[in-house]
Parts: C-alpha cells; structure tokens; sequence
C-alpha cells in the first residue's frame, strides 16, 4: 500500500515540474555560483517538497486506520458494482460510481473510495474471464486515469535526473563550475586567523605567522621556498599583507606538499593556505630555506632600519641563496649573535659573494635602496 501511495504522489505532473525547475536552479547554482538568484526558487521548491512529504505520511496514516481489514480475496464482479464476501454469510457492495480511482499489478487490483478508503482484491484463484470483466468496467468508469501520466512522468524524471545530474557532475569536476571550486576549496584550502600576539613583526617575526598556520595546517620539519617569500608591514610592525609558496619535507628530505600562503590586512584578517598547488613532487633545495629568514628576521631590529626612511609600508622579501658582486649598494652581514657589519669591496674577497639574502625594502618607493642582510644561517 505505501509503496502504491508513494507511486500516486510520484506520477502527479504537478510534483515532475517542480523536480524540473529544482534540477534547473541546482544546475545552474553548481555551474556558476550566484547563490541569491537561486535561492527563492529552491527555499519555495523545498517547502513544497516537505510539504508533500507530509502529505505521504498522512495518506499513509489514513489508509492504514481505515483499510487495514479491507484485503478481498474473493469478489464478484455486477452491472452495477462488485460484491466482496466479508464473512461465510455476508456479502459488500460497492458502486462503481463510489471507486474514484483504481490500479492494477499481476497480483492485485487497488480501488480507492471516499475518506481515504483502500481495497486490495487479490487476483490469486479468480477466474480469467471475471478479472476482464472486472477492468472492462472500472475503464468504462475512467478510474485508470493515472496509467495515462504514469510511464510517461517516470521517464520524465528520469530524464530530468539524467540530464541533471550529468550537469552538477560536469560542475563538480576539472574546475569546470562553482562547484567544483567549492570542492576545491574545501578539499585544499585552510583558513586561520591571524593571532594579535602575532600580527605585530616586530615582537614574533616570522614564526610567529607560522604558528598560527600550523593550528590548522601540518607543517612538516623542513620547508623551502617554491617562489618567494614577500611580506609587507606597516611603521609600527603590523602585518599588511604576506604571499608566499612553500614546499614541505619531512626529516629524510622526502616531500611532503605545498603550501600557497597569502594574506591582506585591508580584505581579511584570515591567513589563506592553499595545499595540493602546482607542485606535487619536488626535492629539497637547502639554497631555497625557509629557515635562515626566520632566524635573520629575530635577530635584526626592523623598526631601526626603516626609521629613518619615514615610508608608509615596508617590505622583506626573501629568495634563499643569491649571488651579490662587490660594490653593491646595501649589502650588510648579519651574524648569528646579531651583529651587523656593512660590506665593501674589500670585504668581498673575489668580488662575489653567495649566500642567504633577506631583502628590506620600501614597496611605494623605489628610489630608496634596499638594505640586504647576507645570513649564513645555524643549520
């Protein structure tokens, strides 16, 4: 019985266009975003569809209360109407014109009358003949009129679901839709916010922004630089924005993944990491670590080298190892234990110079000239 309600409700026309127009809003939402032109539409489809799951159970409810006792095994089939034997001595009646609507398997023929009152005739031991004459009547009374809808909304809906399903597939695969990108992003991409006690970097340098992005991320052992590292900040040490691409390695040097890092003051004050990028296979490079930034960035003091330069924003930007010839504006050593030394020509024996470079610079104005700190790093 539920599974012949649960068929009716189905089948109605009213409930394939609706399944239509919620298979058209979720093609095009997972195809190109724009959740507030979809929204009303699938709210209103939504509420239409819990409202006709109420309505299921409701039926359900009713014939159960009031067609329990009604399964007929044995009917006779009149002009006027059928009589079915209730009891040794007791016969029914009922009038065609009271079955409103009826349907038919290989093993039972269901008549629904009035007040939500359902009869199973089992066809099992009746006659032939009686079984023809039984259909012949109930189509003189038009009560199958829902075979009409019946094979043609199934494969309605499933061409709707078909065609539907094939488009949030497409959306949801290769980048080809919104979708996917949603699935990209939350496969691949962390956020973190970036502690007070470390937007400041002046008082925890760079590790202050990677302890931050290891409460989500699993930051291995050993990371290295994929591109570069460019960080700005403000005069009084705040962080203003941070890109970077990093590739991490665990203590045997086998890479492990890479780590897209951004972040903008003025848009969010989350950090972005990006895993799984474009490199998914790399070997470690010592010339490209991570490591000696860190340390210099700790041991010099940023806010009295850019004192005197009065700018708005600051910069630090870091490659790794890069070759500097003698003469070259800027160049001072830095030394484990935080002394700094200016570096001359004389300085340079052989007029080149190869080691780690942390860049301080000012972004906004080009005519100031970098100061470049030479660390040979700990490790």
């Amino acid at each position: 019985m539920v599974k012949r309600i649960f068929l009716r409700l189905l089948v109605n026309p009213i409930f394939l266009v609706i399944y239509g127009i919620v298979w058209y809003h979720l093609a095009k939402l997972c195809q190109y975003g724009n959740i507030r032109a979809h929204l009303l539409p699938l709210a209103c489809c939504t509420v239409f569809f819990l409202l006709y799951f109420v309505e299921f159970i409701v039926l359900i409810f009713l014939y159960e209360k009031r067609s329990s006792t009604y399964k007929v095994n044995e009917f006779r089939v009149e002009e006027t109407g059928l009589q079915f034997r209730q009891s040794e001595t007791q016969w029914q009646k009922v009038s065609y014109q009271n079955i409103r609507q009826s349907d038919i398997t290989k093993k039972r023929i269901f008549l629904y009358l009035p007040k939500h009152t359902l009869y199973q005739l089992e066809l099992k031991g009746i006659a032939e003949e009686e079984k023809i004459l039984l259909i012949k009547k109930l189509h003189a009374r038009g009560t199958f009129r829902t075979l009409i809808w019946k094979k043609p909304v199934l494969i309605l809906l499933i061409i709707v679901t078909v065609i539907g399903g094939l488009h949030v597939g497409k959306s949801a695969t290769g980048l080809n839709g919104s979708l996917a990108w949603a699935i990209e992003k939350v496969k691949n991409q962390r956020t973190v916010e970036l502690d007070e006690a470390h937007i400041n970097i002046y008082r925890t340098g760079i590790e202050g922004i990677l302890e931050d992005v290891r409460t989500k991320v699993e930051l291995p052992e050993k990371l290295t630089l994929a591109s570069s590292f460019n960080l700005h900040f403000l005069p009084d040490g705040t962080i203003d924005t941070l890109d970077t691409f990093l590739c991490g390695y665990d203590k045997h040097g086998k890479f492990v993944n890479s780590y897209l890092i951004s972040y903008d003051r003025k848009k969010s004050d989350q950090i972005t990491i990006y895993l799984n990028g474009t490199v998914t296979e790399h070997t470690y490079e010592k010339e490209k670590d991570l490591q000696p930034l860190v340390e210099a960035v700790s041991l010099v003091n940023l806010e009295r080298q850019t004192a005197a330069w009065k700018q708005d924003v600051y910069g630090i930007l870091y490659y790794g190892m890069r070759e500097w010839y003698a003469g070259e504006e800027g160049l001072i050593r830095l030394k484990p234990d935080g002394t700094l030394q200016q570096l001359g020509a004389v300085d340079i024996p052989g007029g080149l110079i190869e080691t780690y470079s942390i860049s301080l610079f000012c972004p906004e104005n080009e005519s100031i000239a970098p100061i470049r700190f030479l660390y040979n790093g700990t490790r």
